[in-house]
C-alpha cells in the first residue's frame, strides 16, 4: 500500500475503507503513514472495527468515521456500520457528512 501512495501525485483524492479485519496487516509504518495523510484514527484500528478515510495525498482530510468493536475477541461481534457520504465536486471540495 505504501508503494503505490508514494507513487500517488500530489493532490489526488485517496479514499480508505475497512469493513471486517485489517489489524494484523495493517502494520505500524502503514498505520503513521494515514496518520500523515491527516487519519484520526489509522492507530486506533483493532479486530473488526469499520473505518472510512477520505483525504487528499497532500494530506488534507474530507471526512472520517471509525466504529470500534466493543468486545474484539468474541468472534461473533462486529462494530457498527461506520457510515460516511461525499460528494466532491471538480474544482471545489463539498463533503457531507452521514453520522
Amino acid at each position: 500500500m505504501i508503494q503505490f501512495l508514494t507513487n500517488v501525485i500530489d493532490g489526488r483524492i485517496l479514499t480508505f475503507a475497512i469493513q471486517d479485519e485489517a489489524s494484523g496487516h495493517l502494520r505500524k509504518f502503514a498505520r503513521n503513514y494515514l496518520a500523515d495523510l491527516g487519519s484520526k484514527y489509522s492507530n486506533l484500528i483493532g479486530r473488526r472495527d469499520m473505518w472510512i478515510f477520505v483525504t487528499t495525498k497532500r494530506g488534507i482530510p474530507l471526512g472520517e468515521r471509525f466504529s470500534k468493536n466493543p468486545v474484539p475477541w468474541d468472534i461473533n461481534l462486529w462494530a457498527e456500520p461506520a457510515v460516511m457520504k461525499y460528494i466532491i465536486s471538480i474544482g471545489k471540495f463539498s463533503v457531507m457528512l452521514i453520522k
